[in-house]
C-alpha cells in the first residue's frame, strides 16, 4: 500500500512539474510578444519611424491614414500606400536580437515576408522607401556613419524588389539638396541615391538630386499597378520631416503621386502584415471580427497582465501542492511529514489489533513509548530514539528533579512491565502516568 501511495505521489509530482513548466513557457511567450510590440512602437516613434507622417499630411489638407493591426480596410478606399522597408532580405527570417549591442548593429529592424510585401504593392499603388539605417538610430538616436547600412548589403533586396543591378550611391556626412520645381529645398544627411546610369528599362527617374535619382517609377507589366521607389527614407521619417523644407516638399510630392495613381486616401503602412483587402461586391466590412479580434487581448499591455497571472498561478499551485496537509511546526520537509503520517497509521492499525486480541498491557506499553518519543522530539527538535528520551528526562530534572524521577520511573515501568501487569494495577499505573505527564506538558507549555 505504501508503495502504491509512493507511485501515486511520484505521478502527482511529475504532473505538477509539467504544469509549472507549461505555464512558465506560456508566460515567457506572452512576454516575448509584449517585447516585440514594444520594439515596434519604439521603431515607429524613433527618428527613422513614420509615426509623424500621416498627422503631418492631414495638417496639410491631405486625406491620410495610418495602418492599424486590428483594422482590415478595403483597398479601394486608398489611392496611394507608403511602405517603408526595415528588412534587407524579404526571403529570410532572422531571430530577434538578444541584447542591446545586437539591436544597435542589426540591419533588419522589422521582418517583412515577401508574400506580405507583394500583397501591399499589388492592391494599392505604392511608394516603397528603402532601408538606410541600422538599429543604432533607434537605440541611440545618433546619425553617424557607422549607423548606416552598407550599400552592398542592399544588393539582395534590390533584386527581390525588381530593381536589378540598379546601384546605390551615398554622399558624405553632410546635408545635400537641390531646389525643386515648387521652390522647396530637400536636404538629406548622408544622402542615399540611385545611380541614374544603372537604371533598368522598366524604371524611370521621377525626382533627382545632382548626385543621383531620389525617386523612381517602375512598372513591369502594362496591367500592373505602378510602384515608386524612394532611395532615401529620411525624406519621410520623423527625423527628415524636421529638416529644411523636407516636410513641405513631402506633402506636395505625395499629393502629386496620389493624383497620378488613383483617387483615394494616402495609406501609411509601416506594418509587417497586410491590413487591406479587396472589396466584396455585395457587402462591405470595415472592421474585422474574426480571430484577429480575439488576439488583441494578448497584445501589449494585456500580454504583461496575462504573463503575470500565469506565473503567479503556477507558483501558487506549486506552493499549495507542497503545503497540502497540516503545517509542520518544526520545519520538517515533505518526506518527514509523510513518514510521520505513515507511522501514525501503522500505530493505529497495531493498536486496533491489540485491542481485539485483549493485549491491553502491550497497547499501554506502546502508547507510553510513543508519547515519550514525541515529548523528546518536541524538546530536542529531532528524533534520537532511546537516547532522546534520556536527554528529555535529564532536561526535566533541571527544573523539577522529583517530578523527573517519578515520571521516568512510572513510564519505564509501563514500557517494560505493562504487558505482564494485571488489569487493576495497569489501570492505576496508567492513571498515575497520565497525571505526571500532564504536569510535564504544563511545565513546557505544550498544553
Amino acid at each position: 500500500m505504501a508503495e502504491a501511495q509512493g507511485r501515486k505521489s511520484g505521478k502527482s509530482g511529475l504532473f505538477i512539474l509539467l504544469t509549472v513548466v507549461i505555464l512558465a513557457g506560456l508566460g515567457l511567450w506572452l512576454l516575448s510578444i509584449g517585447a516585440n510590440n514594444a520594439r515596434d512602437r519604439a521603431l515607429d516613434k524613433s527618428p527613422i519611424g513614420l509615426a509623424g507622417l500621416a498627422p503631418w499630411l492631414r495638417s496639410q489638407g491631405l486625406d491620410a491614414r495610418t495602418a492599424n493591426p486590428r483594422l482590415i480596410l478595403p483597398a479601394e478606399d486608398f489611392g496611394l500606400t507608403v511602405v517603408p522597408l526595415y528588412d534587407v532580405d524579404l526571403y529570410s527570417y532572422e531571430n530577434a536580437p538578444d541584447n542591446r549591442e545586437e539591436r544597435i548593429a542589426a540591419p533588419t529592424l522589422r521582418q517583412m515576408d515577401e508574400w506580405e510585401f507583394n500583397q501591399k504593392i499589388n492592391r494599392i499603388p505604392a511608394l516603397v522607401a528603402l532601408p538606410k539605417w541600422r538599429g543604432a538610430m533607434v537605440e541611440l538616436g545618433v546619425a553617424h556613419e557607422q549607423s548606416l547600412i552598407a550599400p552592398d548589403d542592399l544588393d539582395r533586396l534590390k533584386l527581390q524588389l525588381g530593381l536589378g543591378d540598379t546601384a546605390i550611391v551615398r554622399e558624405g556626412p553632410e546635408f545635400i539638396g537641390s531646389a525643386q520645381r515648387s521652390g522647396e529645398r530637400v536636404e538629406l544627411f548622408h544622402a542615399q541615391l540611385f545611380d541614374r546610369t544603372t537604371l533598368t528599362d522598366d524604371c524611370r527617374e521621377v525626382i533627382g538630386l545632382d548626385s543621383g535619382a531620389l525617386v523612381l517609377r517602375c512598372q513591369w507589366e502594362s496591367d500592373q499597378l505602378p510602384v515608386w521607389f524612394l532611395s532615401d527614407p529620411d525624406l519621410l521619417n520623423n527625423h527628415g520631416l524636421a529638416v529644411a523644407d523636407n516636410a513641405t516638399f513631402t506633402a506636395s510630392f505625395l499629393g502629386r503621386l496620389q493624383e497620378e495613381a488613383r483617387p483615394g486616401a494616402i495609406y501609411v503602412d509601416f506594418l509587417s502584415v497586410t491590413t487591406t483587402k479587396q472589396e466584396w461586391e455585395d457587402e462591405r466590412q470595415d472592421y474585422s471580427r474574426d480571430s484577429e479580434e480575439f488576439s488583441r487581448f494578448f497584445e501589449y499591455p494585456f500580454s504583461l497582465l496575462w504573463a503575470s497571472l500565469l506565473i503567479v498561478s503556477a507558483l501558487a499551485f506549486w506552493r499549495g501542492s507542497l503545503r497540502f496537509g497540516p503545517i509542520n511546526q518544526f520545519g520538517m520537509g515533505a518526506q518527514s511529514v509523510m513518514r510521520e503520517r505513515t507511522k501514525r497509521v501503522s500505530l493505529g492499525a497495531k493498536a486496533r489489533l491489540l485491542r481485539l486480541s485483549g493485549h491491553d498491557g502491550q497497547l499501554v506499553s506502546d502508547l507510553v513509548r510513543a508519547q515519550m518519543a514525541d515529548l523528546a522530539r518536541n524538546l530536542l527538535g529531532r528524533d534520537e530514539g532511546l537516547r532522546g528520551t534520556e536527554r528529555a528526562l535529564a532536561m526535566l530534572a533541571r527544573r523539577d528533579p522529583e517530578l523527573a524521577q517519578e515520571f521516568g520511573a512510572v513510564s519505564q515501568g509501563l514500557i517494560e512491565g505493562g504487558p505482564a501487569m494485571p488489569p487493576h494495577q495497569l489501570s492505576a499505573q496508567l492513571a498515575q502516568y497520565q497525571s505526571l505527564r500532564n504536569k510535564v506538558m504544563n511545565i513546557y507549555g505544550f498544553v
